[in-house]
């Protein structure tokens, strides 16, 4: 995957938008740089969001393993949905 600043602010900006199916491509799509830049935005993209785009991010927070995300993996952690804290387990390295 591309690191291209541009690359990287184009998938962003998916993450970001209103169109769902595009924000979960933009997840897995960051995830795959396995940049740290863009930890920033995935964990933005935690809050208010539907629980299969949080467990795209939360795929993505693991693959590119940076320990920035550890405070909010260890927040879902107490998620009241079991597979959102499962996820942030297994992400963790529980």
């Amino acid at each position: 995957m591309s690191t291209d600043p541009r690359y990287i602010e184009k998938w962003v900006a998916y993450l970001q938008g209103s169109d769902h199916e595009m924000c979960i491509v933009a997840a897995k799509k960051l995830g795959a740089t396995k940049d740290p830049a863009v930890v920033p935005a995935l964990i933005q993209a935690l809050v208010n969001r539907p629980d299969d785009l949080r467990s795209a991010v939360i795929r993505a927070l693991a693959e590119i393993g940076d320990k920035s995300a550890t405070p909010a993996l260890i927040q879902l952690l107490h998620d009241p949905n079991p597979l959102i804290a499962s996820a942030s387990a297994d992400a963790l390295g529980y």
